[in-house]
Order: C-alpha cells, then sequence, then structure tokens
C-alpha cells in the first residue's frame, strides 16, 4: 500500500487541471497528528490494521494515540461498560480477537428449577424468567442470586426494563409489573385470555403479544388496557417496535406490520385491497380502526370526500355520516361502506389517469 497521496491525474497528466498538476503529493505521514487522528479514527478496523502496516510513523500514531481504539472500541461495542479501560487499544484487540476466533471464558448459574424463558440486564444485575413460575436477580460480579421474585401461578416467558421497573408476562395470562427498589409487585394488568409472550415499549405505552391471538396497548399511567389489535390467526410470540411502527411474528410462518403513523388514505388503500379478498372479518376491522380518528381528522375527510359519502345520502346530505357508520337506525354494512371508498379510490385514479 503507498503512504502517499497522489493528486495528480496519473492516468493523463498531461491534460490534468493547471491547479492540480501543480499540487505536492502529500504523504499522510507529514500531515499534523490531530489531522491524522481525526483520519484514523473513521477507518474500520481492518483499515487501522493496514495503515499500521504502512509506515513507521503511522503505526507510531496508532501506537501512542489511544483514542483512536477508544473511538473503534465504543463503535463496536457500545454495551460494554469501559469505566474501567485505561488501554482501549489492549482491551478491543483482546475482544475482537476472542470473538471472533470463539475464545471464551464460561461460568454457569443454577438456581432455577425449570426452562429458563427471558432475560434482561439492569446495570451489573442480570434477571432470569422461568417456568418455575420465579424471577430471580442475579448479581453479575459474585455470580449469586440476590432475589427471588414470586408472584405468577404460571411459567414467567417474558420480561422486559423500564427504568426501576420490571414487567413480567406469563402463561397465567397476567402481567406484573415490579419495583426493582423494593423487588415488590406493585401492578398487575389483566386482558389476556392466554399465555403473555412477548413485550414492547412505544412512548408510555406497554405492548404485549399474547397465545390468545391478540396483541394488547396497555395506558402505563393508569395501568389499563387501550386497544386490542387483532389480526393474526395463531398466537404473537415476538414483538419489535420500527419507529413508528410495529412489527409482530405469530407461530405461523408470518410477520404483520402495524402502522400507527397511517393516515386516512393508508387505510383507504387496505380497506380497497382487503374488498378484493372478500375477508369479511378483516374489512370490518380496517373501517373500525377509520372509525376512531380523531373527529377533526374524520371532518376534513367527509368535506374532501363526498363522492365517499353520497351513495349514503338518501334525500337529504345530513344523513349520509350517520348512513355510512350504520347508526341512527340506518343498515349499511361494512362491505357496503369499503365498496364505496374503492369506487373513490377508482375514480380518482381515472381522473389522474
Amino acid at each position: 500500500m503507498s503512504n502517499s497521496i497522489n493528486l495528480t491525474n496519473n492516468s493523463n497528466s498531461s491534460n490534468s487541471s493547471p491547479i492540480v498538476s501543480q499540487l505536492p503529493q502529500t504523504s499522510l505521514c507529514d500531515l499534523p497528528i490531530e489531522m491524522i487522528t481525526q483520519i484514523l479514527i473513521r477507518l474500520s478496523s481492518r483499515d487501522i490494521g493496514s495503515c499500521s502496516q504502512v509506515c513507521k510513523q503511522l503505526n507510531q500514531v496508532l501506537q501512542q494515540n489511544d483514542t483512536i481504539w477508544a473511538n473503534l472500541f465504543y463503535r463496536h461495542f457500545p454495551h460494554v461498560d469501559s469505566t474501567q479501560i485505561t488501554n482501549f487499544q489492549a482491551a478491543y484487540q483482546l475482544l475482537y480477537s476472542n470473538l471472533t476466533k470463539g475464545v471464551y471464558a464460561s461460568r454457569t448459574l443454577q438456581g432455577h428449577t425449570g426452562p429458563v424463558f427471558a432475560l434482561e440486564i439492569l446495570g451489573e444485575q442480570l434477571i432470569s424468567s422461568s417456568d418455575d413460575n420465579t424471577i430471580k436477580i442475579w448479581d453479575l460480579k459474585t455470580n449469586t442470586c440476590t432475589s427471588t421474585l414470586q408472584g405468577h401461578a404460571g411459567g414467567i416467558t417474558a420480561l422486559k426494563i423500564l427504568g426501576k421497573q420490571l414487567i413480567s408476562g406469563s402463561y397465567d395470562k397476567m402481567i406484573k409489573i415490579w419495583d426493582l427498589k423494593t423487588n415488590t409487585c406493585t401492578s398487575t394488568l389483566q386482558g389476556h385470555t392466554s399465555g403473555v409472550t412477548a413485550f414492547e415499549i412505544l412512548g408510555e405505552q406497554l405492548i404485549s403479544g399474547s397465545y390468545d391471538n391478540t396483541i394488547k396497548i396497555w395506558d402505563l399511567k393508569t395501568n389499563t388496557c387501550t386497544s386490542t389489535l387483532q389480526g393474526h390467526a395463531v398466537g404473537v410470540i415476538a414483538l419489535k417496535i420500527f419507529g413508528k411502527q410495529l412489527i409482530s411474528s405469530p407461530s405461523n410462518g408470518t410477520i404483520k406490520i402495524w402502522d400507527f403513523g397511517a393516515n386516512h388514505e393508508m387505510i383507504f388503500n387496505e380497506i380497497a385491497g382487503l374488498l378484493e379478498t372478500g375477508d369479511k372479518e378483516k374489512i370490518q376491522q380496517a373501517m373500525d380502526r377509520f372509525s376512531k380518528m380523531p373527529e377533526q381528522a374524520k371532518n376534513q375527510i367527509y368535506a374532501k370526500l363526498y363522492k365517499i359519502l353520497e351513495p349514503f345520502a338518501n334525500d337529504y346530505w345530513g344523513c349520509a355520516e350517520h348512513a355510512f357508520w350504520g347508526i341512527h337506525g340506518q343498515t349499511s354494512t361494512p362491505l357496503q361502506r369499503a365498496q364505496a371508498i374503492k369506487d373513490y379510490l377508482n375514480e380518482e385514479v381515472l381522473k389522474t389517469g
């Protein structure tokens, strides 16, 4: 590897820019130490290794400037406690080498009497849950169990740390919230009709998945269920938040994405697509979601999308909204309302086409 930066056009020097042709070849080693450091901290570990073999000066910079290695350590191992590290080069090289070569020291924590289902980390503590109906808290410095939390009547399959609180879900259908300062249960959330399998947090909302095929959203200020998401045919076993979206995975090999940032147009397009399948249950669910949008937003939609409500106006426009939602004695069905939305979308496509 060359240690010079050639700023001229070697392939066609006769046609090179007059300004470029006058620039000298500059060695990276001749740059100020501060500039070299700023260049090196942006490189990968492999590139840094290559630079160390270019020349003695670069190798010396790498050996004497631990800032470069500290930056590399933080980038590659952001969750590793570095407060006690005094030599980041040695720490990084040892950890990287051991990981890539499979070198390790192991220890075993014993205490549970059934399979361990979930793990969480809080500081230097490990929290584990088991089919033995207990939660154990372990000191990772001494490898000893410091506390055992009891209260569930079934195996505990899900854990989630939220500040100084621990949230647990169990085969007993219950969700429990524990104060980790006192190791006591402060609240129990009931609503699922089968075992609780997974948790996620979005804002101040707890999201739980269950073998009852549903996902529930809980207000952690009031500990009440504010919404139930239905759409899986089998139990939900995994949840993941991605921005404004919730991703869920049931036990049948599918993955579903729930977009909480959806506007009325996105819901309309979903309804139109569902109408093609003829799935009345899913159409009803989509229509229900549309009906729960804020009143101001719905009013704007009604004003803009007159064509959707027009077939339900009957004798006068005032009853169109009531007819659309099947209230005040009206008899419109979800399929009829979905068809009106699809017809509107088709008309819009023709206009823009």
